[in-house]
């Protein structure tokens, strides 16, 4: 199906459901159950469509993007705007200003009875522009209200898809029961102190009581305060009682989150508050609509206290629609007002000057900060930030410390250079760490600390800046996304998730690219030699064609089918030609010409071969990065473990929980730290049974990786016996009842 074949669709499905709804309310559910009946989904059907599966999310699309159509929130239902408004009418009291300006206002319920139609076809028969201007309303011309004087009331009523205008006598006004008592059930309902939005009210009562505004009453504003509202900018609350819209208590839990995270005292919260009502005094009188009413000098003061400004700057910068320009003014104000130099003014800002790529600029003003006070925490941590990004990770550690973090989390901070015992060369071969450097100079040599090789050490700093509060929203995400997990409970102890979650962020997820427009002026050449190779060069599946064991590996794109060449001294000593690596191959590499592996690959099993071309195949680098981390979620979770109920009873419950978790398979792979189950004990034989269940249901099964087949088929096919080796020949080739094994395999199958 043609996007233009999609779109027709989509436009007769609208048709549809809207006259489906003109017999009442149904659910999304409800219109998709009608529609199969009446095989209305045929041709999505037929095309094998992904929404053929998801009929009723197809309909919510529509529904949703239609203005004549307005969901039902208690219920869960859809209702046809027609049939929701017919017959509702809202009052309104003329002004001297509206009846001379020729313009009806348009009110809370008003709005409500425009909404879903055009500009212009509102009101049947009368001469009104087809524009509203900035104060919200409708200007008719000259006379248009002629048969009006001030004081009087006017009702507007919604009948056939137009708005009618006409005059009421206030003697024969209902007496607005239904609605004062809609208005009584939203007062109990408002938090003590808390106000409202006056939609949601007309909202509820427009949608869930078809008799209520279907005779004229007092307008609405008059009635919400003859049942006891004050309307203040919009927001009603209870009248004589101290309240606040709803937003400013947001804002407060926003403000009570941040003096939490940055452990400030009562009293520097009340400093926080102080700067806080200050920059929102700035924004309002840079907006023009209020003089300036910001007492910089005192705001400056404020800043110094703890950590101040730090929340203050994770308030501002944490929202997508940040406003640098003006903050840049906020914070310049506040460093030509201040009663002195003060640290805090010349950090704050510093992710704007970052994001534009200043980055120099960034450290002047950090060199700054320190120097005005070498005793203030953040500028500590900003500096200590910037010495790790320049390479010198011991005096980033050192002012660290200094600045009070814990020995521990500095650990995890520095880089950690590859001993020279997991290295295989000769001492005059080149090391293979990529210093470029002779081996026995190098990993090779008798020194107590081996140099760091330039990917350790830009590995080191990009996980780092992965890490730092600025992107650690988005590295959760998709370190969950890794293990299969609420971002709440992402765990960054996983070590393969979190070293697969951060490459994927850094590719895919441009987290690269960031790093380098951001901090690439700080970087050795050598690394950002290797980091620009990196951001240049795709991920891709390659299959492993030959092998000169301690020398190179070929490897064939399964994409585009073309060979390279990798230099490859210690992986190819235990590779095997038909098995796959995910990898990115940097073609022209930064310390050789030769084509060189980025990183440690991945192995993939041969039965995931079709998954991950699936995701690698995505369009959008970010989907593909979502796509990938499922897959690695999947294939790096435990199979589920089932219990008899004989061997349920010979176990303990704690025993139960660690089989029926994951914990046990996980341990017989060698990829927990409790070590395997002993033989013969009862999680050793619940293990072995589900292998050997595995292995019996696996033969078969339909294989992805076999093109669907069965492995029971291949093996009888010389087409695709060839598939079925090689992928036996990537599972593990041993006889350990806990581990899924390729040579059992191969015997079940004759091979």
């Amino acid at each position: 199906m043609n996007e233009d074949d999609y779109y027709r669709l989509f436009e007769e499905l609208t048709g549809r459901c809207e006259l489906l709804l003109a017999d009442g309310p149904m659910t999304s559910h409800e219109l998709a159950r009608v529609l199969e009946r009446e095989s209305f989904f045929a041709e999505l059907d037929g095309e094998n469509d992904p929404y053929a599966q998801e009929h009723h999310d197809l309909i919510d699309d529509v529904l949703a993007g239609s203005d004549t159509m307005l969901h039902h929130e208690s219920s869960g239902g859809w209702r046809l705007a027609s049939t929701v408004f017919e017959g509702r009418i809202a009052t309104h009291r003329l002004s001297a200003d509206e009846v001379a300006g020729h313009y009806l206002t348009i009110t809370e319920a008003i709005g409500f009875l425009d909404m879903g139609l055009e500009f212009g076809d509102a009101f049947s028969g009368a001469a009104v522009s087809d524009e509203t201007d900035e104060t919200e309303r409708w200007v008719g011309q000259p006379g248009w209200l002629a048969d009006y004087t001030p004081g009087d009331l006017c009702a507007v009523q919604r009948q056939d898809d137009a708005l009618r205008l006409f005059p009421v006598d206030e003697s024969e006004l209902g007496d607005g029961s239904l609605e004062r008592a809609f208005m009584a059930r939203w007062h109990e309902g408002l938090p003590k102190g808390v106000g409202g939005d006056p939609f949601t009210w007309l909202f509820d009562a427009f949608m869930s009581e078809p008799r209520i505004f279907t005779e004229p009453t007092l307008p609405f504003e008059e009635l919400m305060a003859s049942a006891g509202f004050e309307e203040r900018d919009g927001w009603y609350g209870r009248a004589g009682e101290d309240w606040v819209p709803p937003y400013v208590v947001a804002q407060q839990a926003e403000l009570d989150e941040l003096a939490d995270r940055y452990e400030l005292d009562p009293c520097c919260r009340s400093e926080l508050d102080a700067v806080v009502a200050a920059w929102r005094a700035h924004l309002i009188a840079a907006q023009g609509t209020a003089d300036a009413d910001v007492d910089y000098r005192a705001t400056a003061d404020s800043l110094d206290h703890s950590f101040v400004a730090a929340s203050f700057e994770d308030l501002v910068t944490s929202s997508d629609e940040s406003d640098y320009d003006e903050y840049a003014a906020f914070v310049t104000a506040l460093i030509v007002h201040g009663r002195r130099p003060a640290a805090a003014h010349y950090l704050l800002g510093r992710h704007k000057i970052l994001r534009e790529g200043r980055t120099l600029d960034g450290i002047e003003s950090y060199k700054q900060a320190v120097d005005i006070d070498s005793d203030y925490p953040l500028a500590q941590y900003a500096m200590a930030e910037i010495e790790f990004y320049d390479g010198r990770f011991d005096d980033s550690i050192r002012r660290l410390r200094r600045a009070g973090m814990a020995d521990a989390d500095l650990l995890a901070l520095a880089p950690q250079p590859t001993g020279a015992t997991e290295y295989r060369a000769g001492r005059n071969e080149k090391c293979p760490c990529g210093s470029g450097r002779k081996f026995k100079a190098c990993h090779g040599g008798s020194a107590a600390e081996p140099n760091i090789s330039v990917r350790e050490r830009l590995n080191a700093k990009l996980q780092r800046f992965a890490l730092e509060d600025e992107q650690m929203e988005r590295t959760q995400v998709v370190l969950a996304a890794v293990q299969g997990a609420h971002p709440m409970h992402a765990r960054a102890d996983d070590f393969a998730g979190l070293e697969f979650s951060l490459d994927l962020l850094m590719h895919e997820g441009r987290f690269l690219d960031e790093f380098l427009h951001t901090y690439g002026v700080l970087l050795k050449s050598d690394e950002l030699a290797l980091g620009t190779a990196r951001a240049n060069t795709r991920r891709d599946l390659y299959e492993i064609t030959a092998v000169d064991p301690g020398s190179a590996v070929t490897l064939r794109s399964v994409r585009s089918n073309d060979t390279v060449v990798v230099s490859e001294k210690l992986g190819s000593q235990d590779v095997q030609i038909g098995s796959y690596l995910l990898a990115r191959v940097l073609v022209d590499g930064p310390e050789t010409d030769d084509p060189t592996l980025d990183a440690d690959p991945l192995r993939i099993d041969m039965r995931y071969r079709d998954e991950v071309m699936d995701a690698l195949d995505v369009d959008d680098p970010v989907a593909s990065m979502f796509a990938l981390a499922s897959w690695f979620q999947r294939a790096s979770s435990p199979p589920t473990i089932e219990l008899g109920e004989s061997l349920r009873e010979a176990l303990n419950d704690e025993e139960v929980d660690y089989l029926t978790s994951g914990a046990a398979w996980s341990a017989a792979q060698g990829t927990a730290p409790r070590k395997p189950p002993e033989p013969g004990s009862p999680e050793y034989e619940a293990v072995a049974m589900v292998i050997a269940q595995h292995e019996a249901n696996w033969v078969t099964d339909s294989i992805p990786a076999l093109g669907g087949a069965r492995p029971d088929e291949a093996a009888a096919d010389p087409t695709r016996r060839a598939d079925l080796i090689r992928l036996l020949d990537s599972m593990p080739q041993t006889d350990d009842p806990l581990v899924m094994s390729g040579l059992r395999l191969r015997r079940r199958l004759g091979l």
